[in-house]
């Protein structure tokens, strides 16, 4: 009887030292957690603007302008005033008002297959940009003084699409009116393809 009484005791005993032996063991670490490297963003391609075609060069009065169908030069540009000598008429042809005549002599020789420009490819444009078509014009051929040759008006052919013959090389003038508010301001006449050529008439 104390034989089983003393095997119990030292049973109860090694169960309370295992179980103080177990209470003293460490805790399992934590697993470390591991750093997730943060999404790497993708820059976003900015647009990349399309230049615009680059105009002409502008011109200058007696430059020599060449271009696929023309070769065009601006003798002289010259002030007519308020009244201009109308050879239809026989008589004096008043500017609108608040306007003036304006004279433009220039050649002009094809070069290719266009023998004919028409009147709204024959524009100056005043210092706002404002159109201006010809009212009269006249050519002749040959080496001549713009300025003496007869005109006569072109204004209502210019409103239907009409245009001027040009088979050969040939001395042409055209007369406008411009705004007195453009006088002495820069002016750009344009013949059709080719540069614009800039000039001030005082």
């Amino acid at each position: 009887m104390r034989n089983s009484m003393h095997t119990k005791t030292l049973t109860v005993g090694m169960a309370l030292l295992a179980c103080l032996l177990a209470a003293c063991q460490p805790a399992p670490a934590a697993p470390t957690p591991t750093a997730v490297p943060a999404p790497t963003a993708t820059p976003i391609p900015e647009p990349t603007a399309t230049p615009a075609p680059a105009e002409p060069a502008a011109a200058a009065i007696g430059d020599v302008l060449a271009s696929p169908n023309w070769e065009v030069t601006v003798l002289a540009v010259q002030l007519v005033g308020d009244q201009l000598y109308d050879p239809e008429t026989n008589g004096s042809v008043l500017a609108d008002e608040g306007s003036s005549f304006v004279a433009l002599g220039l050649k002009a020789k094809p070069l290719g297959d266009l023998k004919a420009v028409p009147y709204a490819a024959l524009m100056i444009a005043d210092e706002n940009g404002q159109p201006h078509g010809a009212y009269y014009s006249g050519l002749q051929a040959g080496d001549v003084d713009p300025f003496s040759i007869d005109v006569s008006r072109c204004s209502m052919l210019a409103i239907a699409g009409g245009g001027i013959d040009l088979p050969a090389e040939s001395t042409l003038q055209l007369v406008y009116q411009i705004p007195q508010t453009s006088l002495g301001k820069q002016l750009t006449f344009k013949f059709d393809d080719s540069a614009p050529v800039t000039f001030t008439v005082e």
